[in-house]
């Protein structure tokens, strides 16, 4: 019975042409009441769906559901749908953060200009808070990844990021090691490095889903989808150090100066946080000795924007450990 009932609102999510914001509204609703009845094939479509979305001017030339001007606003309500599905939902991280990054690139900004404060943002901390440690981890191995750093900062920044917030004070020790490896910055490394390994890959998630609960046609990217056919239900309810900069610095960040801007944003918004983890702030102590970083300051002209940052950063931790003992009369020397 339920399921005859919830059939049109499912023929419409068949198809991203009629799709609508109170027709997303009204999903959101139930999956937050009846999300054990949905299945992976679920998001499966919805990213389908988004995909959409990175071909603007093609899906404004066709004749769509929602108003003019509501493109972004719909994507974002796509968006929204993630953190209510079932908790096999998490498969769908290393391709819907990605698919954010390009969307936010490919839609015009409404309401704010930055692209990391689009409102595609919101609903998408929303989905990261849900597994907070699998979020946190994709992230850090993509540290060295300018954008994965500004949208990391940014929702752990925010309040709806509380979440992903607690998750990174409590990960100090992988945060020590994606930015300073074996955590003695001061010791002789190779030069920086582009990362090898790196999460993503995005591999499809649901496959071999039962025909049954088959979320309708399965389009190519970027070709029409097809016939329109029912949603699925069912019944059942870091890596290596990255210490020492070049003589001719490389133009991709290292993960440790990524790494040290991350410190530098926890710190400031838990001003205790290094010192309650000792071998963190020793390492950060460290860095501010190394004589390498003396030696990148004397070709700051030469440095990337995160290499430029590196000392400012250092010393804006040092400084918020002092403040907060002011017995450490040695830290406050060394910075001096």
């Amino acid at each position: 019975l339920l399921q005859s009932s919830l059939r049109p609102i499912l023929l419409n999510l068949a198809t991203y042409r009629t799709l609508t914001l109170p027709l997303l509204s009204g999903l959101a609703e139930l999956l937050s009441l009846l999300s054990a009845w949905f299945n992976v094939t679920l998001g499966e479509k919805l990213l389908e769906h988004l995909d959409r979305w990175m071909y603007l001017e093609r899906l404004q030339a066709e004749n769509t559901a929602w108003k003019p001007g509501e493109d972004a606003k719909v994507a974002a309500a796509i968006i929204e749908l993630f953190h209510l599905l079932p908790d096999v939902a998490k498969v769908f991280l290393p391709r819907l953060v990605p698919l954010v990054d390009g969307l936010e690139r490919a839609l015009p900004a409404v309401d704010l200009p930055s692209e990391v404060c689009s409102i595609l943002e919101a609903p998408l901390a929303k989905f990261l808070c849900k597994y907070p440690q699998d979020s946190v981890d994709y992230f850090l191995a993509k540290l060295d990844d300018p954008q994965q750093y500004r949208r990391l900062v940014s929702v752990a920044s925010k309040p709806e990021g509380q979440a992903m917030r607690a998750e990174l004070l409590a990960s100090a020790d992988k945060v020590l090691a994606v930015t300073f490896g074996d955590g003695l910055p001061s010791a002789p490394s190779a030069p920086a490095s582009e990362s090898a390994a790196k999460m993503g890959g995005g591999a499809k998630a649901g496959e071999g889903a039962d025909s049954a609960t088959d979320a309708g046609e399965a389009a190519p990217r970027g070709e029409d989808v097809g016939k329109d056919e029912a949603t699925p239900m069912e019944t059942d309810g870091g890596s290596g150090d990255k210490a020492a900069a070049p003589a001719a610095p490389t133009p991709r960040h290292s993960s440790r100066f990524e790494g040290i801007g991350l410190i530098a944003e926890l710190v400031a918004l838990e001003p205790r946080w290094l010192l309650d983890n000792p071998k963190l702030l020793e390492a950060v102590r460290a860095a501010w000795a190394d004589p390498r970083r003396m030696e990148r300051v004397a070709e700051e002209e030469r440095l990337s924007d995160h290499e430029v940052h590196e000392s400012e950063r250092l010393l804006r931790c040092l400084v918020s450990c002092v403040r907060e003992d002011r017995s450490n009369t040695r830290l406050l020397f060394q910075m001096l």
